[in-house]
């Protein structure tokens, strides 16, 4: 259970994925918990849906096979030899959506391992149990014959268009802290938004953001954090006492067979790196109810520049409060 989107726009490809897990096979009893993209291999970055357990036996497949390879359509070659090769359990069946830049530029293709096929496919496809309740998020900012919203972003808010993904986790962050948190973890959606991208130049995980969700009928504003810290995911969430940090076992060699004392100590050094640093990148505003959607306000910090004061107990920065408090004056960006 899970919710992936693909977006490929201007020579930008990025996968964005919840961290939500289902606890012994139970929707009800799910948690924010697994990180569920990363790397593949050199030049491929994937998100995996469906079974977990067989996902990341064919991940971890792939890389003891390819992540010495080479860029290039013998390196993908070779990725199309390991899906023929590997043992599919159909009974325990998942899907990957990967964007590859074995031609140049990146590719989006979605996977499907009972078969298994594999097919190239467009910007906004979306994977998962959250397809239905969520696919609408966007249909206020995409437009069939207008610009991108890469273009659009770049236009009335300044992002660089490289930086198009965080609008689009803005707005699923919304929904996920929104009125509608109930039905989407029924369905096994939740947590906290996050993603990689992809030119032809490379493959990154996202720069630390801030996302802020506000409540004008409980008069609450939701703080999330959402920073990586090498191949850990680490999230800070206000209204929770203590950072929680996603490993993928996949990228941090060694971590699979690692004990829990061992597991704990590398934790809370992630945690603490994370705690050091302050400064963060992007800082999106957005509405948990419906009617206030379509508002939202976005900036960009120069990385370094503080928006937590340590000194103040953690509290906003005075220039993040200044940045929401245009919202009350009615300045507003509009996607």
């Amino acid at each position: 259970m899970t919710y992936l989107l693909g977006l490929l726009q201007e020579g930008v490809a990025a996968i964005i994925s919840d961290n939500r897990a289902t606890i012994n096979g139970r929707i009800r009893d799910g948690a924010n918990i697994a990180l569920k993209s990363g790397i593949l291999f050199p030049g491929c970055i994937y998100g995996a849906a469906g079974n977990a357990h067989e996902a990341r036996r064919f991940l971890r497949y792939c890389g003891r096979n390819l992540n010495d390879k080479l860029v290039s359509p013998s390196g993908w070659d070779e990725f199309l030899a390991l899906i023929d090769a590997f043992g599919f359990n159909e009974r325990r069946s998942f899907q990957l959506l990967l964007s590859s830049r074995h031609h140049g530029g990146p590719r989006l293709y979605f996977f499907e391992s009972s078969g298994p096929v594999l097919n190239e496919v467009s910007d906004g496809f979306a994977v998962g149990s959250g397809c239905t309740l969520l696919n609408d998020s966007f249909s206020r900012i995409h437009s069939s014959n207008g610009p991108t919203v890469a273009k659009r972003a770049n236009r009335e808010f300044g992002l660089p268009l490289a930086d198009f993904p965080y609008l689009y986790c803005l707005l699923l962050m919304e929904r996920i802290k929104g009125t509608e948190v109930s039905a989407l973890e029924s369905a096994g959606v939740g947590g906290y938004f996050h993603f990689l991208h992809q030119t032809s130049d490379g493959e990154w995980n996202q720069k630390p953001a801030l996302y802020l969700v506000h409540s004008c009928r409980f008069r609450h504003l939701w703080v999330f954090r959402i920073a990586f810290e090498g191949p850990a995911l680490v999230i800070h969430d206000g209204d929770l006492p203590r950072p929680a940090v996603m490993i993928n076992s996949k990228d941090w060699v060694g971590v699979a067979e690692m004990g829990q004392d061992e597991l704990g100590v590398l934790g809370r050094e992630i945690v603490a790196k994370a705690q050091s640093e302050q400064g963060y990148y992007f800082c999106g505003l957005g509405f948990a109810e419906p009617h206030y959607r379509g508002n939202n306000l976005v900036g960009l910090w120069k990385e370094g520049e503080e928006m937590f004061s340590p000194s103040d107990g953690g509290k906003l920065s005075q220039s993040v409060r200044q940045f929401i408090d245009t919202v009350c004056n009615g300045q507003t960006g509009r996607n």
